[in-house]
């Protein structure tokens, strides 16, 4: 059963914990409406803009919910949203690709380090209602307790890009500079851009 083009039923409630420990991982219709409009509105236009990409949680029960650690306030629960992240494009920007482009509810850039570009992942959310509030925070680990900071600009500097592979020899990647604010960050949006080496 495919939610979208690209996205699958299974790959949207897997679990490998649930696997493990024996726990059940079944949504309500309820649950599955709304998986279908996150893929719908954030993971398929993702998918379309950069290619594959890397469901890591998608629907959460509240017992795998609490086995994993998660909030018990989690939108994993709901069905409204999924951790991912891309192998074309490094988590700080595909955030940034985000914000600009999509509606979403929450934006999350979960631990990403400020040196690998691959570090950490993009957590989203979509409220099927339309009360999406376009909230976008960074999340960090600090002295092994997780700590939220406003806006995906933590790291007030140019985000290192990873080496991409394409068709062609070279490409063009624009850099995001983040603002200080949520507002601004959203409105003020301004682009570097560079030509990486790549490789094929």
């Amino acid at each position: 059963m495919y939610m979208t083009k690209n996205f699958s039923y299974f790959e949207m409630i897997k679990s490998s914990t649930a696997d493990r420990l024996g726990v059940s991982n079944a949504p309500t219709t309820e649950h599955v409406i709304n998986l279908v409009n996150l893929c719908n509105f954030i993971l398929q236009p993702v998918r379309e803009e950069f290619g594959p990409i890397r469901i890591n949680s998608g629907y959460r029960s509240p017992t795998l919910n609490a086995k994993v650690g998660g909030s018990k306030t989690s939108q994993h629960c709901n069905g409204e949203a999924a951790d991912f992240e891309s192998s074309r494009i490094s988590n700080p920007n595909l955030a940034a690709w985000i914000a600009k482009n999509l509606d979403f509810d929450q934006l999350i850039l979960e631990f990403y380090d400020g040196k690998d570009p691959n570090s950490g992942w993009i957590h989203c959310s979509y409220k099927k209602d339309g009360t999406n509030r376009g909230k976008t925070l960074t999340a960090l680990r600090i002295r092994g307790k997780t700590q939220y900071k406003n806006g995906n600009n933590h790291y007030n500097k140019p985000f290192f890009v990873p080496t991409m592979k394409t068709n062609s020899a070279k490409t063009r990647i624009k850099i995001p500079t983040f603002s200080k604010s949520m507002r601004t960050f959203r409105k003020d949006f301004t682009w570097k851009t560079i030509c990486p080496m790549v490789s094929k």
